[in-house]
């Protein structure tokens, strides 16, 4: 229970929980009864006089300071009255001043969510390089937003109805990678865990702690891996630590110390080749008048990767005469490697006349009879 004030000792009028304080408090003694909770005066008095035979008498006890200084009025009211018009108090007036402060920033982002730049002022950061091509086209920000983001081209006040109308973020952001990545990707597995049926990763788990921390038969949103608006030199299929271990409970300091190797889960996979697409498809391909297409070296296993035909079904039909005729019986005695004048002529580099069928990319040895005969020569 609190106390009485005792004005006499020094006590000072303080009620920070109430929006309201007497208006007294810093002119006199305040009203100890302070104003209603609506902000009105009580209009309190210092005692309720007592009738002593024919006089009046003030009431106030001892702890609220004693008798008053002047006796009650001959009609018998108290002679010290208080009223005032009431304040607001410190915390009412910091938290009016917090509502406006929120109420102008609030309206703040709507004005800049309502304008046509407001994307611009959104975007996170740049799109890695080969998105930033692919959306050049786009026209002005909100169009090239849109390509991936549906709320791109949306208005704020729909952004806000998300809440309760689902089908507003509808197609999702994942849907809209497929547009692009359908061919590259089976649509049936590509928002699956490492895009593999999961069966066959269930059948690859044990109960042991590898054991994953969420249910990888779930289907989960593109950038769970691969976070764009990092720059143009971000790599997309670069992933931390952090975020592997985010649904795999067994932690690793990192991929290149103490990971076991990828062996056999869920494909063997071979040695890489260094095979170069694009010179394959701007000059090999053409000169030997074949279609260039992913669907023709790469196909889709069971479990759901990409994998590479091979040999037979993708390179033969160019390598094997090359290769045929170097396997041909005898010795060559002169033979000349394949170089690029065009390229060598560039870089400032003369080789005078070359032959033309020894004219293309960068290929093959001198053979060692060729080599004995350039001994004797001090340039060569």
């Amino acid at each position: 229970m609190r106390e009485p004030l005792k004005l006499e000792h020094g006590d000072t009028y303080e009620r920070p929980n109430q929006t309201w304080v007497c208006g007294l408090a810093e002119e006199g003694p305040p009203c100890p009864l302070g104003p209603t909770a609506g902000g009105y005066c009580s209009r309190g008095v210092a005692c309720h006089p007592l009738r002593d035979e024919d006089r009046w008498r003030c009431n106030r006890s001892e702890l609220r300071g004693g008798p008053c200084e002047t006796g009650p009025t001959p009609e018998g009211e108290c002679c010290q009255q208080y009223s005032c018009t009431p304040a607001r108090s410190l915390r009412s007036k910091r938290g009016r001043f917090v509502w406006a402060v929120t109420l102008a920033t609030l309206g703040g982002l709507c004005l800049v969510l309502s304008s046509n730049w407001r994307n611009e002022v959104l975007a996170p950061g740049e799109l890695t390089v080969h998105h930033a091509q692919l959306v050049a086209q786009g026209g002005d920000q909100t169009n090239r937003c849109a390509s991936c983001h549906t709320a791109g081209n949306q208005t704020a006040f729909e952004w806000l109805s998300h809440a309760v109308e689902p089908d507003l973020g509808r197609p999702t952001q994942s849907t809209l990678c497929l547009e692009c990545h359908k061919k590259e990707i089976p649509i049936e597995s590509a928002l699956l865990a490492h895009n593999v049926d999961p069966q066959v990763l269930l059948a690859n788990h044990t109960e042991d702690s590898n054991t994953p921390r969420i249910d990888p038969t779930g289907s989960f949103a593109c950038s769970t891996c691969h976070r764009e608006h990092h720059g143009a030199s971000h790599d997309l299929k670069w992933m931390s630590d952090t975020a592997c271990q985010a649904c795999h409970r067994e932690e690793y300091h990192s991929f290149a110390t103490d990971h076991p190797e990828f062996t056999s889960w869920p494909d063997h996979r071979r040695t890489r080749i260094a095979f170069d697409h694009a010179l394959h498809k701007a000059k090999h391909f053409p000169e030997e008048k074949q279609e260039f297409a992913c669907a023709l070296c790469h196909m889709q296993s069971e479990s759901g990767f990409q994998q590479t035909l091979g040999y037979e079904a993708t390179c033969a039909k160019c390598h094997d005469s090359d290769i045929q005729t170097s396997w041909e019986a005898g010795v060559p005695f002169v033979s000349l490697p394949l170089i690029d004048t065009d390229v060598l002529s560039e870089a400032g580099h003369g080789v005078g006349p070359w032959p033309e069928l020894a004219t293309g990319d960068f290929d093959g040895a001198l053979p060692l009879v060729t080599k004995f005969l350039l001994l004797s020569d001090e340039k060569a």
